[in-house]
């Protein structure tokens, strides 16, 4: 399984549910990925998109990350029996970030690796969600979000 793991909103470090990774990881780094990001006042949510959001990625050793991906897909109401997901696990590009504005376009970002990320399943407009609308890239929490 992929050992990288990508994270945009509460599981990040010094957020609500930092504290639930079930394994310490080998590495953080800040990263980015595409998509769109859309806040609520308690958690994010991204769709696919062309946009740019920033997070961390974890890099976890091969014999924690399945582990840590059940315990994910706990948190982020995927995969579990009986129920519709309310996130899908996908993995994407991710690209590192240095704190600059990356180019909307970048055609010649080089990724950093293939992360594990969760995207939001259902509608996030119908669910409550605002899109987070940003001149550079979408970082979570945003003003309006509860941080911590």
């Amino acid at each position: 399984m992929n050992p990288h793991v990508f994270a945009y909103g509460t599981l990040k470090q010094g957020q609500c549910r930092a504290h639930l990774w079930p394994a310490e990881p080998i590495s953080i780094r800040p990263a980015w990925i595409r998509g769109c990001l859309f806040d609520r006042h308690d958690y994010p949510a991204v769709v696919a998109g062309n946009g740019i959001v920033v997070g961390e990625i974890r890099l976890f050793a091969d014999s924690d990350i399945d582990r840590v991906m059940t315990v994910l897909d706990q948190i982020e109401g995927c995969h579990q029996p009986g129920l519709p997901n309310l996130y899908d696990r996908a993995v994407v590009q991710a690209y590192p970030y240095d704190g600059e504005a990356p180019d909307q376009q970048t055609p010649n970002a080089i990724p950093m690796a293939m992360a594990n990320a969760y995207f939001y399943a259902r509608d996030p407009i119908a669910d409550g969600f605002r899109k987070v609308v940003t001149d550079g890239p979408a970082v979570w929490p945003t003003n309006g979000s509860a941080a911590k």
